[in-house]
């Protein structure tokens, strides 16, 4: 009996055995289940106003092209609004319409893999059409605002950015011979235009400080057009001249503007002036400026002109402003002669051709970076006197900008209400 129990014990531990053994085999043959790796998110929404009812829209349509290309190649997660009011339809859209794009930072735009081979057709499709609106006039407070607070209700991100893309011609109310635009141009051959004061009251319908806006407009980098952004942005990118059709190299310089930081904004910029001085290098006629500009600074510089025309008076009243360089002069617009110049350069000149530590200091704060294509056949810059900002400065045959000049805030803000010209009425 005992024998026969020691028996089935044996077997019993013998099963046992088997079982640990196999149940050891089954879980060191099961594949170890990781838990998924989490994509970051970009803590910045881009959006852009595209007013495109000129002969800029084939220009304006490829920079969404590029914008959704730079887009897909971050590694984050992000967010890009494009508003596009332009003679091309896009998804058979008749009026101007509000797209979304997403990019899960795995090379995706709306759950759609995007290359460098993906055609313009196709990469327009992958928007997401969040709202349509009929026909209007997109160069107006009213008409702004209402876009720019129908995108800020569809950001889900701390930051904001900023990209204006169309015709721009500084703070003028009135050019000379041509359309006034200080920005946008809604039909070709019409007046359909915005001033940077309503662009900046438009702006503010967001109820949000924008981190940074580019003004993808020519002729935007002067002293006027910063200080009526100044309370709707920390930080402008702007071009004293002219902006190539081609706009700025969006695929290029996306990640740059997510990341938020003053080093992406200049790296930005520093990529626009080697774009085209590559393309120059190529054989193609091409020029650029660009400048980074901390609007925050922008009180203060109000303070260093103010300071400086209050000793100057004569010497601003004698001024052949025609000597100075001039960033309103190419040979297609010879209408805008004297629009802007280097303020540098001005504040020198009236100092017998020194420019003052502390206002150089001044600028040297509010300019983080400025930079320009070199000998160019329609615009050449004077390194040495080119500090990448303009201004203007009142000429007696420009009534017309004179009177406006008045209207703008840097008038008073710089002291120029206190110059007493002996043409004014």
């Amino acid at each position: 009996m005992i024998k026969e129990y020691r028996t089935i014990l044996d077997e019993m531990k013998k099963r046992i055995l088997i079982a640990i053994c196999t149940l050891f085999c089954l879980a060191s043959c099961q594949v170890e289940e990781l838990p998924e790796e989490s994509t970051a998110r970009a803590d910045m929404t881009v959006c852009a106003y595209l007013v495109a009812d000129n002969n800029l829209d084939g220009f304006l349509l490829t920079n969404v092209e590029t914008m959704v290309k730079g887009l897909v190649q971050m590694t984050e997660e992000a967010h890009l609004l494009v508003y596009w009011d332009g003679y091309s339809s896009i998804q058979a859209q008749d009026g101007p319409v509000l797209l979304s794009f997403r990019t899960d930072g795995h090379g995706t735009v709306n759950g759609s893999p995007v290359t460098d081979l993906s055609g313009q057709d196709e990469i327009l499709q992958l928007g997401r059409i969040v709202k349509t609106y009929p026909e209007q006039n997109s160069a107006t407070l009213t008409v702004m605002g209402q876009v720019v607070e129908d995108m800020a209700g569809m950001v889900d991100t701390e930051r904001i950015g900023f990209i204006a893309g169309s015709h721009g011609s500084a703070w003028t109310g009135s050019i000379y011979g041509h359309p006034t635009r200080s920005f946008g141009q809604d039909g070709t051959g019409t007046d359909n235009t915005i001033t940077v004061e309503d662009m900046a009251a438009a702006l503010a319908h967001s109820g949000r400080k924008f981190d940074f806006i580019i003004l993808d407009a020519c002729m935007m980098g002067t002293a006027e057009v910063c200080y009526d952004m100044k309370d709707v942005t920390d930080w402008l990118l702007v071009s004293a001249v002219d902006i190539p059709a081609a706009g700025l190299p969006y695929q290029d310089i996306m990640g740059d503007l997510y990341k938020g930081t003053e080093d992406g904004y200049v790296l930005a910029a520093e990529k626009y002036i080697a774009y085209y001085e590559l393309l120059k290098a190529e054989g193609n006629r091409v020029w650029g400026t660009m400048s980074v500009v901390d609007c925050r600074e922008m009180d203060a510089l109000a303070v260093a002109v103010k300071e400086q025309l209050a000793v100057h008076e004569e010497d601003i009243l004698s001024m052949y402003v025609g000597s100075l360089q001039q960033y309103g002069l190419n040979p297609y617009a010879k209408g805008f002669i004297h629009v802007s110049v280097d303020m540098a350069e001005a504040i020198r000149y009236v100092n017998g051709g020194t420019l003052p530590e502390d206002f150089s200091a001044q600028l040297d704060r509010i300019i983080r970076y400025a930079g320009y294509v070199e000998n160019t056949d329609d615009f050449h810059i004077d390194g040495d006197n080119y500090c990448g900002l303009g201004m203007y400065i009142p000429v007696p045959d420009r009534p017309m900008w004179n009177s406006f000049f008045k209207r703008t805030a840097w008038y008073k803000a710089a002291g120029w209400d206190g110059i007493d010209f002996p043409w004014d009425e």
